[in-house]
C-alpha cells in the first residue's frame, strides 16, 4: 500500500520538479537506440579490421581444412593439397587477401555511422561486412571443435549489423520486432558464456587469469566467481523475456557485458609491454562491445513501452528522415503536455520500484 501511495505521489508531482537522473537517462536512451546500434557496429568492424590488418585472423581452420577445401582448391585453383598447404606464394596471396578484407571492414565501420535508406553503397558494405562476420563465426566454430555454443556466443556480433540494416530501412523496423530479435541474440550470447563459465565447456584459462588479475583472487576463488557469473548469465537469458524482469535483465547484461569487454584491456595491457599488448587486446575489447551495447538497445526499446501516448509498435526511423517534433504536440514535452509527462514518469517509476 505504501509503495502504491508513493507511486501515486510521483504521478502528481509538479511539472517543475527535476527529473531523476535514472529516468532522464532512460528517456534519452529510448530515443537513441539507432545511434547505439551504430556505435556497436562501428566498434565491431573497427576491431575486426584491426585484427585483419595488424594481428591475425581465424580463417586458417577453414582454409587449411583438407576435408573442407581440397576439392575446392583443386577445381578453382588447379592445385594439389600439398602445394596449397605449403606454398609460400599461396601464403603471400592469402595475407594480401586478408589485408584487403581488413580495409573493407574499416569501410564498414564508416558505413555503420552514416548509413541511411537511400545510401546504397553503405548498405552494401554493411551486408558484405555481415557476411565476413558469419564466415569468421564459422571459422571459430571449427577451431573450437564444432561446439554449437561458440556460434551462440557470437550471436550479438552477427546480429548488430543486421539490426542496423533493418532499423535504417526506408520503412524503419518495428520496435517490438527489433526488440524481440535482439533479445534472442542477447540471450544466446549470455547462455553460451554461461556454458563456459559453469564448466559445461572447458573454462577458458584467460577468463581465470583475468579474474585473478583484476579481482586479486586465488585460482579456486576465481573459478568459483566465474561459476556464479555463469549462473547469472543463464538467468539473464531467461528473464530478458519476462516482462516484469526484462528491464533489470537488460540493464545487468549491459553492465556485465561492458565489464567483461573492458577486462581484456584492464587485465592484459601493461606499461612494460604496452605496444604489443595493446595491439592485441584493444581489438579483442572492441569486438565484444556489442555484447554490452545490444542489451542497451533492448533496454531503450523496453523503456519505450513504458512511456504512454507512443505507438506500441513504434518504428525506428533513419536519422535522415527524422523530423523535429512540434513542441505543442510531442507527448514527451512536459511544458506543452504536462499530463502525459506526469503519467510517463509515474509508470516508469512504478516499474523501477517493482
Amino acid at each position: 500500500m505504501q509503495s502504491r501511495a508513493s507511486a501515486d505521489i510521483r504521478d502528481f508531482q509538479p511539472v517543475s520538479q527535476p527529473i531523476p537522473r535514472v529516468q532522464r537517462f532512460l528517456s534519452a536512451l529510448a530515443g537513441s537506440t539507432t545511434l547505439v546500434l551504430r556505435w556497436a557496429c562501428a566498434a565491431l568492424f573497427i576491431g575486426r579490421a584491426w585484427q585483419h590488418l595488424f594481428v591475425g585472423t581465424p580463417y586458417r581452420p577453414i582454409l587449411f581444412s583438407q576435408s573442407l577445401m581440397e576439392g575446392f582448391v583443386g577445381t578453382v585453383f588447379g592445385l594439389d593439397w600439398t602445394t596449397w598447404a605449403t606454398s609460400p606464394v599461396v601464403e603471400s596471396n592469402l595475407a594480401l587477401a586478408t589485408r584487403f578484407i581488413g580495409v573493407v571492414l574499416a569501410l564498414c565501420a564508416v558505413a555503420a555511422l552514416v548509413t541511411v535508406p537511400r545510401r546504397t553503397w553503405s548498405r552494401l558494405l554493411l551486408a558484405s561486412g555481415t557476411t565476413v562476420l558469419a564466415v569468421i563465426a564459422f571459422a571459430v566454430y571449427r577451431d573450437k571443435l564444432l561446439r554449437v555454443g561458440e556460434l551462440f556466443e557470437l550471436a550479438c556480433a552477427i546480429s548488430a549489423p543486421v539490426a542496423l540494416l533493418l532499423a535504417t530501412r526506408p520503412a524503419g523496423a518495428g520496435g517490438s520486432f527489433l526488440r524481440h530479435g535482439l533479445a534472442v541474440a542477447v540471450a544466446a550470447t549470455f547462455a553460451a558464456h554461461g556454458l563456459y563459465a559453469v564448466g559445461y565447456y572447458p573454462l577458458p584459462g584467460e577468463w581465470v587469469t583475468m579474474a585473478m588479475t583484476i579481482l586479486r583472487l586465488g585460482e579456486q576463488a576465481a573459478v568459483t566467481f566465474l561459476f556464479a557469473a555463469g549462473v547469472l548469465d543463464f538467468l539473464v537469458a531467461l528473464t530478458i523475456f519476462i516482462p516484469r524482469l526484462s528491464v533489470a535483465a537488460a540493464a545487468y547484461a549491459f553492465a556485465w557485458g561492458l565489464l567483461t569487454a573492458s577486462a581484456r584491456v584492464v587485465a592484459n595491457v601493461t606499461p612494460e609491454n604496452f605496444h604489443e599488448s595493446a595491439l592485441f587486446w584493444i581489438p579483442e575489447m572492441l569486438v565484444r562491445l556489442p555484447n554490452a551495447l545490444l542489451p542497451l538497445v533492448v533496454l531503450g526499446l523496453l523503456v519505450r513501452g513504458l512511456i504512454p501516448d507512443r505507438r506500441r509498435d513504434e518504428t525506428i526511423s533513419p536519422p535522415a528522415q527524422a523530423t523535429a517534433p512540434k513542441p505543442e504536440t510531442h507527448p514527451l514535452n512536459h511544458e506543452s503536455n504536462p499530463e502525459a509527462h506526469r503519467r510517463g514518469l509515474g509508470r516508469l517509476a512504478r516499474h523501477l520500484d517493482s
